[in-house]
């Protein structure tokens, strides 16, 4: 997997620009290989995946922490629930139970990718919560 990420740009090229991903125009293509267009650009992204398992101890903490030091401030989740990497049943029940000034805003036809699939939603949600 490391290796497709550093030798084919494999997060943009199959799953931002496959079949999965938004229908994007050539120009907003380019714009994101542009983002990390080398190798060396790419290798945070290619261990990422191990990094975030060796921080399992901080993740933990942060479970506690979060909800703890910011469960009371202003919060808005904005989730495609045809998310595939975090899926919206998993996920919002725990979001909601660690927030109790929050909204959140489900884009039912969005995927991983919101502010591709759902832009406009994405902006009136924001802008109705913060502004």
């Amino acid at each position: 997997m490391q290796r497709r990420i550093l030798e084919r740009n494999l997060l943009v090229e199959q799953f931002l620009l496959g079949k999965a991903g938004p229908a994007l125009t050539a120009a907003e293509a380019d714009h994101y290989r542009m983002v990390q267009p080398t190798a060396e650009a790419r290798r945070a992204l290619a261990v990422m995946p191990e990094q975030i398992l060796s921080a399992r101890p901080l993740l933990e903490r942060l479970e506690h922490d979060v909800p703890a030091l910011l469960g009371d401030k202003p919060t808005l989740a904005v989730w495609g629930m045809r998310d595939m990497v975090f899926r919206p049943k998993t996920c919002l029940p725990r979001i909601r139970a660690a927030f109790t000034d929050l909204d959140v805003v489900e884009l039912p036809q969005a995927k991983h990718f919101i502010q591709e699939d759902a832009p406009d939603q994405n902006t009136a949600a924001i802008i109705a919560r913060f502004l």
